[in-house]
């Protein structure tokens, strides 16, 4: 043998298997079991043959996650899985959501199915109310195989057992992919069973659908728990989010009586001299009710300079503090301790400006905490404990509520947009200004007027 048909024969030992190998769909039997209740009993027998490509632990079971009624609405099928066997044998399954789909995902991860070998899955499970009413007729239609499948389908085959004294009327059905109006099937009654039989193979993606219709009658009308689920399906959403609105507006609205009012305006002065006991930072805070940028910082430090604790030599872009000692040192509030502490510690000079300092980072953080921590909540309170409370709260309910909302409408927009907008109205609300704080931001106040109008009338 030479070289040449050497290396073909064993590309063809190697590729020829792989090259052939077809994974594909033998026979796709259902059992359909019509309960007088309208549930049905669905048995597929699937025969398949890996050959590790798709098919290597088991295969994927897609069954349709919602259907519709005659009004459009759309409502999620009630699945009740039976029993899942392979040639016989109970085997592993899970049951998965994603989109439209139910999936279940059968075989065991750690068990590799032999290669080549024809398997043989049958899937049992219960559907609820799978009977469609109509005024003159009821309707079983169902989509035998679905049109999930990567694999073709080499014949299908399905058995309808309808309930006793159970008339079929009208028998149709569907072969093509999702929205084929095609007809490549053969059927035929017998008794009170109703076959379907496909007369072509089905390609990828495609399967069978079938209607059956019924003599009125024979089929229990829905239940008042079936109505009471089918209820709930349509109106679950809506009415938690209509609860959510109302409950997040009580607790909004209970809290603001109780701690989001502002204690009343008084009447603002002129007054000749700063608040006493005060120091520039804490007016500034009190006033603007947070920092705006780094003025107070920079009055504090001018206001312990005159102070006498040091002394300070501006450069082209640093300053130099350099320690002094107050013949009658005051004494200081805890924020410009924590300021001068920090700034000089035990050393006699300090450098600021010529290049980022963490330590000095450190002690402008530790100041602004100190005069929060002193001039906050007893002057004006944030309440953000309420506020994130019922903001939290807010953005679950409207994320539960969605995931019950199968059928949106306008209303579901509007609720939703009505508490995101509660929310809003009282971020705005919720803060108050305290008795304390008003009275202290009106002398605050007039200072400001008196320094304002003085300077006016330097200017004029």
């Amino acid at each position: 043998m030479t070289f040449r048909a050497l290396f073909l024969a064993v590309v063809f030992l190697v590729l020829g298997p792989a090259a052939s190998a077809d994974e594909r769909i033998h026979t796709f039997h259902v059992d359909i079991e019509v309960g007088t209740d309208g549930d049905i009993i669905v048995d597929e027998t699937i025969a398949v043959t890996p050959e590790r490509i798709q098919i290597n632990r088991g295969i994927f079971r897609s069954l349709p996650r919602y259907f519709s009624v005659g009004s459009g609405e759309k409502f999620r099928y009630g699945y009740d899985v039976l029993s899942v066997t392979r040639n016989g044998i109970s085997e592993p399954y899970e049951t998965l959501k994603d989109g439209n789909a139910v999936i279940l995902r059968i075989g065991d991860e750690d068990v590799l199915l032999p290669y080549s070998v024809t398997q043989t899955y049958r899937i049992r499970y219960r559907v609820k109310n799978q009977i469609r009413y109509f005024d003159n007729y009821d309707e079983l239609f169902w989509n035998i195989t679905g049109t999930y499948w990567d694999f073709p389908i080499d014949a299908v085959t399905a058995d309808i057992h309808l309930p006793d004294g159970a008339r079929a009327l009208e028998i149709n059905g569907y072969t093509g992919s999702y929205g084929s109006d095609t007809g490549d099937y053969s059927s035929y009654t017998e008794g009170n069973k109703v076959h379907f039989e496909t007369t072509r193979p089905l390609s990828q993606r495609e399967g069978l659908t079938v209607s059956v219709t019924l003599e009125k009658g024979v089929i229990d009308p829905p239940s008042s728990a079936d109505k009471l689920a089918m209820f709930w399906q349509r109106y679950l959403g809506f009415g938690l989010l209509g609860a959510s609105l109302i409950g997040v507006f009580v607790f909004y609205y209970r809290s603001w009586k109780s701690v989001g009012i502002d204690a009343p305006k008084l009447p603002v002065f002129p007054i000749y001299h700063p608040p006493k006991g005060l120091s520039p930072a804490a007016t500034h805070f009190i006033y603007f009710r947070n920092f705006q940028g780094n003025t107070a910082f920079s009055a504090d430090l001018i206001d312990l300079s005159i102070k006498g604790f040091f002394t300070m030599e501006p450069e082209k872009k640093s300053l130099t503090l350099t320690r002094s000692e107050p013949e009658s040192p005051p004494e200081l509030p805890p924020h410009q301790s924590t300021l001068l502490s920090g700034l000089l510690g035990s050393g006699d000079t300090r450098h600021i400006g010529e290049s980022y300092d963490a330590a000095f980072a450190g002690v402008y953080s530790a100041f602004k905490s100190a005069i929060s921590k002193t001039y906050g909540s007893s002057y004006f309170r944030w309440n953000t404990g309420y506020l994130m409370v019922a903001s939290i709260a807010s953005a679950v309910m409207i994320f539960v509520s969605a995931a019950q909302i199968l059928n949106w409408t306008p209303w579901h927009y509007a609720l939703i947009v009505g508490l995101i907008g509660i929310n809003l109205i009282f971020l705005y609300l919720m803060p108050a200004q305290t008795r304390k704080g008003e009275d202290t931001r009106s002398r605050i106040a007039g200072f400001r007027l008196y320094l304002e109008t003085a300077e006016k009338l330097q200017t004029n």
